[in-house]
């Protein structure tokens, strides 16, 4: 009986290992902020011109949404007050790898301005998007849908 058992235990487990573990065929979203940086064209000693850019990049599978339920925001965000979108972009479909660029400059940058501003690059979804019945526009990441730069690492650059 004992040997029996031992059989029986040890085919289930040998039948459980060989299962198929790609059951899963969800697909694996994940827009991401991949990279958000900065030159200075420098006007005099201490201000110039900044010029950003930001890249979003497909990280994971094709991105497939609707006209209008995505965009790319850069905004500046004073030491007080609200912040200030400078531009964006809008986008629809990205297939895997695929990447959106957004540019921007920044005119008269002081290195002299006490509480300079930072800079915020991100990702923006409409609201309904997890809930529109399509999984291929839900994004599995939201911590790297943002960067920021600071008016201090502008200054440190200068």
């Amino acid at each position: 009986m004992k040997q029996f058992l031992l059989l029986a235990v040890c085919t289930l487990g040998f039948l459980y290992s060989c299962q198929d573990d790609d059951t899963n065929t969800d697909p694996q979203i994940d827009l991401a902020v991949t990279s958000f940086d900065f030159e200075i064209e420098k006007t005099s000693e201490f201000e110039g011109n900044i010029h950003f850019t930001a890249v979003i990049k497909n990280v994971a599978d094709d991105f497939r949404s609707g006209e209008g339920q995505q965009s790319v925001y850069l905004t500046e965000k004073p030491a007080a007050g609200k912040s200030i979108t400078l531009i964006s972009k809008k986008f629809k479909d990205l297939d895997a790898g695929e990447t959106v660029e957004l540019q921007f400059t920044h005119q008269g940058w002081r290195v002299s301005k006490e509480f300079p501003p930072s800079f915020k690059v991100q990702i923006s979804f409409d609201p309904d998007l997890y809930i529109d019945d399509n999984p291929l526009n839900n994004d599995s990441n939201s911590n790297n849908n943002f960067k920021e730069i600071t008016g201090q690492q502008i200054n440190t650059r200068f």
